[in-house]
């Protein structure tokens, strides 16, 4: 889209200009909750971003990353293809219909339905209706873990 502008210079503006917002960077709400409840169970995290940039944020915000970590560079078809979800899947040793994929945009809702996964949409960034396609919608991460926890984490079914 701005062909005129050099993709390695803008990326160092943008690293610099993330740095200087390490330190007042702050856990989404519920995060720390959500994560804490989900000790001891398998999860993942699957993202479009760059593993240096993901590291430096949980450590900034003092949340734990878990185990299994997909980034983008691990796949070779980004979001909206369904690859980073049956890497993630995989991964965890479950089958992706046994995945509960919790995504805040199109893209992530669609891979993740692409790759036989269960999509909650999270409406913190884009409506119900862009996120169309997930099985339900939630507005936030305390809502997602009131869902892990009435359908019985593991147990019930979506």
């Amino acid at each position: 889209m701005a062909a005129h502008l050099d993709p390695a210079a803008e990326r160092r503006a943008l690293d610099r200009l993330l740095a200087r917002e390490m330190g007042d960077i702050q856990p989404v709400e519920g995060a720390p909750e959500l994560l804490e409840s989900l000790s001891g169970s398998p999860w993942a995290i699957v993202t479009s971003g760059a593993r240096d940039f993901v590291e430096a944020r949980f450590a900034a915000t003092g949340l734990a990353l878990p185990a299994v970590q997909v980034y983008g560079s691990d796949v070779h078809q980004a979001k909206p293809a369904p690859d980073c979800f049956a890497l993630a899947a995989s991964r965890l040793g479950v089958p992706a219909s046994e995945c509960l994929v919790v995504e805040d945009a199109p893209a992530g809702i669609q891979a993740a339905v692409a790759a036989g996964c269960i999509a909650v949409g999270l409406t913190t960034t884009h409506t119900e209706e862009a996120l169309g396609q997930a099985r339900v919608c939630v507005a936030s991460l305390a809502d997602v873990q009131s869902l892990l926890t009435g359908y019985g984490f593991g147990g019930g079914r979506l």
